[in-house]
C-alpha cells in the first residue's frame, strides 16, 4: 500500500518536525496555517484532514480549540518523506506546491 503527499502536506509535515511537535508536544490548527498565504485556507484544512486521516498526525482538543502534533506510531513513513522534502526543499517553488507529489511505500 501507497500513501501520497502533496505539497502542502509536506509541508505541513516539516513545520511540525522542525518545531518539534510529536509526542506529547502540539501546536494549534491556527498556528500550523501562519507562514501559507491566506487566500489557500481551504487547502491548508484539506491537507491537515487527511493527514489526520492517514494517522500521520494527531488532532486533539486542547485549550477549546484543535491542536496537531506528528504521530510517532508512523515515524518511519514521516521520516522518508522529511528525507525527499529535506533534499528537494531548495528546488520547490514555494508559490506552487500544489505541483508538487511525492508517494512512499507502507511496510
Amino acid at each position: 500500500m501507497k500513501i501520497s503527499f502533496d505539497g502542502y502536506e509536506l509541508k505541513i509535515i516539516w513545520k511540525l518536525y522542525r518545531h518539534k511537535y510529536y509526542g506529547g508536544k502540539h501546536t494549534s490548527i491556527d498556528n500550523l496555517r501562519k507562514g501559507f498565504e491566506r487566500k489557500l485556507g481551504t487547502e491548508i484544512n484539506n491537507a491537515i484532514d487527511k493527514l489526520v486521516k492517514n494517522q500521520i498526525i494527531i488532532k486533539e482538543k486542547k485549550t477549546k480549540e484543535d491542536h496537531v502534533c506528528l504521530n510517532v506510531k508512523n515515524i518511519k513513513v514521516i521520516n522518508k518523506a522529511l528525507d525527499w522534502y529535506a533534499h528537494n526543499m531548495n528546488q520547490i517553488d514555494k508559490k506552487h506546491l500544489e505541483k508538487i507529489y511525492f508517494e512512499v511505500e507502507l511496510e
